[in-house]
């Protein structure tokens, strides 16, 4: 509320605006939608030249996904230009997280379907309430077919509840593009190969808070435990991590960086506080997962929020906040300090099974085991 009284209330508007014009000719569109929630537009890729009609997926979080048709009128040669919305159809219903894999032109997206609470034949218990359990659903796009669902697993994931109470807040995350609330950070990370995993990052208290080193119990109090989990669907198994006695003040501004590094691994990397490299290949045993230092060479101590980019490759990040493009690499040299330093047996390995499976370097092995 502001000094006359009036309210002011933030919402989101959809606008598309046709970026090939001069900037002094560029009008936005208005679809005229407006919304407390969060809205999301995403053009679907098309492998086809100048084509006439365009399809896009409109987001309203908590609402619908809707894949809407425009038609795009000829200006010369292959300039189009937007003069309206041909037709609408909803794909999706009320939902509570999505994520467009621009890659594969899929469509990631939780929504709650009824438990079964009983075997078939029996009937249901008289005043008992219908349960709802998140689910994970994929949608295929194409040129020239419909539409179609190809994933449809339960999620068993910490601190998520139909039940939970929404934080209410948004922080746009446009790499990848998502669409949900402050009360879920959750990422799929894919390739074309068919490698599928649901990356979740969440902050708990535990009962008991852990003792850090900290100035006074008042500051102790406020710790909390940085967790995050991968689950590989291509392996059926779940990577559960956990960190505890970090300060709050420092926890909830910080966001882990998941990223494919190379065909065999996958980068964890959380500002400040830990460098995960896991295997998620198909040869990972015994020890597979390598734990290394806070920081990796090259990479500022400024940057808070890493996302890969996929023009660039997966080694290429660009900082949120500063949009300042940052090199994600484990170097050789870097791993073979972390050998030296660390006499975690199980990390010792890992190491020596990276270099000796994954990279076939005789070299550098026998320079490690010196």
């Amino acid at each position: 509320m502001d000094s006359s009284g009036v309210v002011s209330v933030e919402v989101y508007k959809v606008f598309t605006l046709d970026a090939s014009l001069p900037e002094e000719q560029r009008e936005p569109k208005d679809f005229g939608i407006e919304r407390s929630r969060q809205i999301m537009i995403q053009f679907l890729y098309r492998k086809k030249d100048c084509i006439s009609n365009e399809k896009f997926l409109l987001f309203i979080h908590q609402e619908s996904i809707s894949l809407n048709q425009v038609h795009l009128k000829k200006n010369g040669s292959c300039e189009m230009e937007l003069c309206g919305c041909l037709n609408t159809e909803s794909v999706v219903r009320e939902f509570s997280w999505a994520q467009w894999d621009p890659i594969n032109q899929s469509l990631y997206y939780i929504h709650y379907r009824k438990t079964q609470l009983s075997v078939e034949g029996e009937e249901p218990e008289e005043g008992r309430e219908e349960e709802l359990s998140p689910t994970l659903s994929c949608l295929q796009f194409h040129d020239d077919m419909p539409h179609e669902t190809v994933l449809n697993i339960p999620l068993n994931l910490p601190q998520l509840s139909k039940t939970s109470v929404p934080c209410g807040g948004y922080e746009d995350d446009p790499i990848p593009l998502r669409v949900h609330d402050c009360s879920l950070d959750l990422q799929v990370v894919c390739d074309t190969k068919g490698v599928v995993c649901i990356c979740h990052h969440y902050l708990y208290q535990p009962v008991k808070p852990p003792m850090t080193e900290v100035r006074n119990l008042e500051e102790s109090s406020t710790t909390v435990h940085f967790a995050y989990s991968v689950t590989l669907l291509h392996h059926g198994c779940v990577i559960h991590c956990v960190v505890p006695g970090i300060l709050w003040s420092q926890a909830r501004t910080m966001k882990p960086t998941f990223a494919l590094y190379g065909d065999q691994h996958m980068a964890v990397y959380a500002p400040g506080l830990f460098t995960h490299l896991l295997d998620i290949g198909l040869s990972h045993e015994p020890c597979c997962h390598i734990l290394m230092s806070c920081t990796l060479p090259g990479i500022p101590f400024y940057t808070s929020h890493l996302v890969p980019l996929l023009q660039y490759g997966n080694t290429v990040t660009v900082d949120l906040p500063s949009l300042d493009l940052i090199p994600l690499t484990v170097t050789t040299r870097h791993l073979i300090e972390t050998f030296k330093n660390d006499h975690s047996l199980e990390n010792q390995l890992a190491i020596l099974h990276y270099f000796l499976v994954h990279q076939g370097d005789l070299e550098t092995i026998s320079e490690v085991i010196q």
